[in-house]
Protein backbone atom coordinates (compact mmCIF):
# COMPACT_ATOMS: atom_id res chain seq x y z
CA UNK A 1 0.00 0.00 0.00
CA UNK A 2 1.22 3.48 -0.84
CA UNK A 3 1.72 6.38 1.13
CA UNK A 4 -0.92 8.12 -1.28
CA UNK A 5 -3.49 5.32 -0.73
CA UNK A 6 -2.81 5.34 3.00
CA UNK A 7 -3.49 9.21 2.92
CA UNK A 8 -6.61 9.27 1.02
CA UNK A 9 -8.23 6.39 3.00
CA UNK A 10 -7.11 8.06 6.31
CA UNK A 11 -9.02 11.66 5.10
CA UNK A 12 -11.83 9.59 3.59
CA UNK A 13 -11.91 8.43 7.18
CA UNK A 14 -11.91 11.70 8.81
CA UNK A 15 -14.92 13.08 6.89
CA UNK A 16 -16.30 9.74 7.37
CA UNK A 17 -16.22 10.12 11.08
CA UNK A 18 -17.54 13.59 10.99
CA UNK A 19 -20.80 12.73 8.97
CA UNK A 20 -20.98 10.07 11.82
CA UNK A 21 -20.87 12.88 14.58
CA UNK A 22 -22.92 15.03 12.83
CA UNK A 23 -26.13 12.55 12.40
CA UNK A 24 -25.65 9.18 15.37
CA UNK A 25 -27.03 9.37 18.46
CA UNK A 26 -25.36 8.27 21.33
CA UNK A 27 -25.33 5.59 23.89
CA UNK A 28 -23.74 7.51 26.53
CA UNK A 29 -24.40 10.23 28.77
CA UNK A 30 -21.02 12.40 28.32
CA UNK A 31 -20.45 16.20 26.86
CA UNK A 32 -16.90 16.59 25.88
CA UNK A 33 -17.47 20.51 26.92
CA UNK A 34 -17.58 19.11 30.97
CA UNK A 35 -13.87 18.23 30.28
CA UNK A 36 -11.12 20.59 30.51
CA UNK A 37 -7.69 19.32 30.47
CA UNK A 38 -6.21 16.65 28.38
CA UNK A 39 -2.78 15.42 27.75
CA UNK A 40 -2.48 14.03 24.57
CA UNK A 41 -0.26 11.95 21.97
CA UNK A 42 -0.26 12.44 18.55
CA UNK A 43 1.37 10.52 15.80
CA UNK A 44 1.58 11.50 12.02
CA UNK A 45 2.54 10.94 8.60
CA UNK A 46 3.08 13.00 5.61
CA UNK A 47 4.52 13.41 1.88
CA UNK A 48 7.12 16.01 1.66
CA UNK A 49 8.71 18.51 -0.72
CA UNK A 50 12.12 17.48 1.04
CA UNK A 51 12.94 15.10 -2.36
CA UNK A 52 16.79 15.16 -2.40
CA UNK A 53 17.38 18.83 -1.36
CA UNK A 54 19.54 18.11 1.64
CA UNK A 55 22.49 16.57 -0.59
CA UNK A 56 21.66 16.78 -4.42
CA UNK A 57 23.45 20.42 -4.38
CA UNK A 58 25.83 19.49 -1.67
CA UNK A 59 27.80 16.51 -2.54
CA UNK A 60 30.42 17.60 -5.81
CA UNK A 61 29.29 19.46 -8.79
CA UNK A 62 29.69 16.07 -10.80
CA UNK A 63 27.74 13.90 -9.03
CA UNK A 64 23.89 13.31 -10.46
CA UNK A 65 21.15 11.44 -7.84
CA UNK A 66 17.85 9.91 -8.70
CA UNK A 67 16.67 9.06 -5.56
CA UNK A 68 14.91 11.63 -2.96
CA UNK A 69 12.96 11.46 0.48
CA UNK A 70 9.17 11.40 -0.02
CA UNK A 71 7.31 11.09 3.45
CA UNK A 72 8.29 12.14 6.89
CA UNK A 73 6.65 11.06 9.79
CA UNK A 74 6.01 12.63 13.50
CA UNK A 75 4.99 11.49 17.22
CA UNK A 76 4.30 14.60 19.73
CA UNK A 77 3.20 14.80 23.44
CA UNK A 78 1.13 17.79 25.02
CA UNK A 79 -1.78 19.18 26.64
CA UNK A 80 -4.73 20.56 25.88
CA UNK A 81 -7.15 23.26 27.24
CA UNK A 82 -10.45 23.12 26.53
CA UNK A 83 -11.26 26.89 27.42
CA UNK A 84 -14.93 26.83 26.65
CA UNK A 85 -17.50 24.82 24.06
CA UNK A 86 -15.87 26.35 21.43
CA UNK A 87 -12.01 27.37 21.69
CA UNK A 88 -9.52 24.49 22.78
CA UNK A 89 -5.41 25.64 23.23
CA UNK A 90 -2.98 22.90 22.91
CA UNK A 91 0.98 23.21 23.62
CA UNK A 92 3.05 20.77 22.67
CA UNK A 93 6.29 19.16 21.49
CA UNK A 94 6.90 17.28 18.66
CA UNK A 95 9.58 15.19 16.71
CA UNK A 96 9.65 14.94 12.83
CA UNK A 97 11.64 13.08 10.74
CA UNK A 98 11.72 12.91 7.42
CA UNK A 99 12.61 8.95 6.16
CA UNK A 100 16.31 8.60 6.32
CA UNK A 101 17.90 7.74 2.59
CA UNK A 102 21.01 6.10 1.41
CA UNK A 103 21.19 8.04 -2.15
CA UNK A 104 23.47 6.79 -5.06
CA UNK A 105 25.90 9.41 -6.64
CA UNK A 106 26.93 8.89 -10.09
CA UNK A 107 29.06 11.09 -12.31
CA UNK A 108 26.79 13.26 -14.65
CA UNK A 109 28.95 12.34 -17.89
CA UNK A 110 29.18 8.00 -17.93
CA UNK A 111 27.49 6.99 -15.03
CA UNK A 112 30.09 5.62 -12.99
CA UNK A 113 29.01 5.43 -9.41
CA UNK A 114 30.96 8.10 -7.07
CA UNK A 115 29.48 7.85 -3.91
CA UNK A 116 26.43 7.14 -1.60
CA UNK A 117 25.10 9.82 0.67
CA UNK A 118 23.24 8.67 4.32
CA UNK A 119 21.41 11.72 5.16
CA UNK A 120 18.67 12.30 7.72
CA UNK A 121 16.75 15.34 8.61
CA UNK A 122 15.28 15.76 12.20
CA UNK A 123 13.13 18.55 13.58
CA UNK A 124 12.05 19.40 17.07
CA UNK A 125 9.32 21.64 16.89
CA UNK A 126 7.44 23.21 20.41
CA UNK A 127 4.19 24.24 19.48
CA UNK A 128 1.26 26.14 20.29
CA UNK A 129 -2.11 25.14 18.58
CA UNK A 130 -5.63 26.79 18.46
CA UNK A 131 -9.25 24.26 17.70
CA UNK A 132 -12.27 25.79 16.69
CA UNK A 133 -14.93 22.88 17.22
CA UNK A 134 -17.22 22.95 14.00
CA UNK A 135 -19.83 20.49 15.72
CA UNK A 136 -19.94 20.32 18.87
CA UNK A 137 -23.56 19.28 20.10
CA UNK A 138 -23.14 15.46 20.23
CA UNK A 139 -22.02 14.80 24.01
CA UNK A 140 -19.43 12.08 22.98
CA UNK A 141 -17.71 13.99 20.25
CA UNK A 142 -16.79 16.56 17.53
CA UNK A 143 -15.67 18.01 14.45
CA UNK A 144 -12.97 20.79 14.69
CA UNK A 145 -10.26 23.22 13.02
CA UNK A 146 -7.01 23.17 14.18
CA UNK A 147 -4.26 25.98 13.52
CA UNK A 148 -1.02 25.29 14.72
CA UNK A 149 2.24 27.67 14.94
CA UNK A 150 5.92 26.53 15.75
CA UNK A 151 9.20 26.81 16.06
CA UNK A 152 11.22 24.52 13.96
CA UNK A 153 14.67 23.35 15.06
CA UNK A 154 16.32 20.84 12.18
CA UNK A 155 19.42 18.84 12.42
CA UNK A 156 20.67 17.56 8.97
CA UNK A 157 23.06 14.93 9.00
CA UNK A 158 24.68 13.91 5.61
CA UNK A 159 28.20 10.73 5.48
CA UNK A 160 29.43 10.53 2.13
CA UNK A 161 29.93 7.18 1.46
CA UNK A 162 32.89 7.14 -1.40
CA UNK A 163 33.75 4.94 -4.11
CA UNK A 164 36.89 4.29 -5.17
CA UNK A 165 36.55 6.48 -8.33
CA UNK A 166 34.55 9.02 -6.21
CA UNK A 167 37.80 9.80 -4.37
CA UNK A 168 39.55 10.08 -7.66
CA UNK A 169 37.12 12.32 -8.73
CA UNK A 170 36.82 14.62 -5.80
CA UNK A 171 40.77 14.10 -4.37
CA UNK A 172 39.18 13.12 -0.88
CA UNK A 173 40.85 11.09 1.43
CA UNK A 174 38.27 9.37 3.29
CA UNK A 175 34.59 9.50 3.67
CA UNK A 176 32.76 12.58 4.91
CA UNK A 177 30.21 13.36 7.45
CA UNK A 178 28.33 16.91 7.69
CA UNK A 179 26.02 18.03 10.34
CA UNK A 180 24.02 20.89 9.97
CA UNK A 181 21.59 23.34 12.07
CA UNK A 182 18.52 25.29 11.13
CA UNK A 183 15.18 26.88 12.32
CA UNK A 184 12.42 28.29 10.96
CA UNK A 185 8.62 28.81 12.28
CA UNK A 186 5.88 26.19 11.11
CA UNK A 187 2.60 26.21 10.94
CA UNK A 188 0.05 23.44 11.14
CA UNK A 189 -3.80 23.52 9.31
CA UNK A 190 -6.09 21.25 9.32
CA UNK A 191 -9.29 19.26 9.91
CA UNK A 192 -9.80 16.95 12.82
CA UNK A 193 -12.91 14.38 14.23
CA UNK A 194 -12.64 13.25 17.45
CA UNK A 195 -14.87 10.95 19.65
CA UNK A 196 -14.62 9.12 22.71
CA UNK A 197 -12.95 5.77 22.87
CA UNK A 198 -13.20 4.45 26.88
CA UNK A 199 -14.10 6.26 30.45
CA UNK A 200 -11.76 9.38 29.61
CA UNK A 201 -9.91 8.89 26.59
CA UNK A 202 -10.56 10.28 23.20
CA UNK A 203 -9.62 9.02 19.53
CA UNK A 204 -9.13 11.30 17.04
CA UNK A 205 -8.52 11.49 13.77
CA UNK A 206 -6.58 14.24 11.94
CA UNK A 207 -5.69 15.95 7.81
CA UNK A 208 -4.09 18.86 6.87
CA UNK A 209 -1.14 20.68 6.09
CA UNK A 210 1.97 21.03 7.48
CA UNK A 211 4.19 24.08 6.30
CA UNK A 212 8.25 24.01 7.17
CA UNK A 213 10.46 25.35 5.11
CA UNK A 214 14.15 26.20 6.09
CA UNK A 215 15.78 28.89 4.04
CA UNK A 216 19.19 28.38 5.79
CA UNK A 217 21.75 26.30 7.75
CA UNK A 218 24.91 26.36 9.43
CA UNK A 219 27.26 23.74 9.95
CA UNK A 220 27.22 22.40 13.72
CA UNK A 221 30.89 21.47 13.78
CA UNK A 222 34.09 22.26 11.67
CA UNK A 223 35.46 19.67 9.03
CA UNK A 224 35.20 18.97 5.63
CA UNK A 225 32.67 19.46 2.52
CA UNK A 226 32.72 18.32 -1.24
CA UNK A 227 31.89 21.56 -2.89
CA UNK A 228 31.98 22.09 -6.57
CA UNK A 229 35.33 20.27 -8.02
CA UNK A 230 36.65 19.21 -4.39
CA UNK A 231 37.02 19.56 -0.61
CA UNK A 232 36.75 22.45 1.05
CA UNK A 233 37.22 23.48 4.96
CA UNK A 234 34.39 24.47 6.88
CA UNK A 235 33.71 26.24 10.14
CA UNK A 236 31.27 25.71 12.57
CA UNK A 237 28.68 27.96 12.39
CA UNK A 238 29.34 29.33 9.07
CA UNK A 239 26.61 29.47 6.63
CA UNK A 240 26.19 26.16 4.59
CA UNK A 241 26.57 26.86 1.24
CA UNK A 242 25.90 24.30 -2.09
CA UNK A 243 28.18 23.93 -4.74
CA UNK A 244 27.75 27.07 -6.48
CA UNK A 245 28.07 29.25 -3.55
CA UNK A 246 24.52 29.71 -2.65
CA UNK A 247 22.62 28.96 0.54
CA UNK A 248 21.15 25.72 1.37
CA UNK A 249 17.64 25.46 1.99
CA UNK A 250 15.33 22.66 2.90
CA UNK A 251 11.62 22.53 2.38
CA UNK A 252 10.34 19.93 4.41
CA UNK A 253 6.17 20.86 3.91
CA UNK A 254 3.71 18.64 3.17
CA UNK A 255 0.01 16.57 3.95
CA UNK A 256 -0.38 14.80 6.75
CA UNK A 257 -3.07 12.26 8.18
CA UNK A 258 -2.74 11.99 11.84
CA UNK A 259 -3.77 10.20 15.32
CA UNK A 260 -4.28 11.44 18.26
CA UNK A 261 -5.07 9.94 21.91
CA UNK A 262 -6.46 12.32 24.51
CA UNK A 263 -6.65 11.52 28.31
CA UNK A 264 -8.71 13.46 29.98
CA UNK A 265 -8.90 15.00 33.46
CA UNK A 266 -11.08 14.21 35.44
CA UNK A 267 -12.65 11.61 33.84
CA UNK A 268 -15.20 12.64 31.33
CA UNK A 269 -18.28 10.94 33.10
CA UNK A 270 -20.49 7.85 33.38
CA UNK A 271 -21.99 5.67 30.73
CA UNK A 272 -25.48 5.06 30.13
CA UNK A 273 -27.48 1.50 29.43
Amino acid sequence: MTLKTIRGSAIAAVFALAGLLAQTAYAYVFNLSDATIAPFIRGTAADTLQSSQAYSRTSGSQTNFLDGVNFGFSGEFGMQFNLSDQFSVRLGLEGYEGKSIDANGTRASDGAQLMTVNSLATVWNPNLGIQYNLVRDRPNGRVYLLLDGGYAMATVANTDNFTSTGLTQYGASSNINEKWSGTTTSYVAGLGAEYRAFQNTSIALEAGYRGMQFNQFTYAAAGSAVRGSGVVAVSKGATVTDNGGGRVSLDMSGVFVGVVFRFYLPPMGSVSE
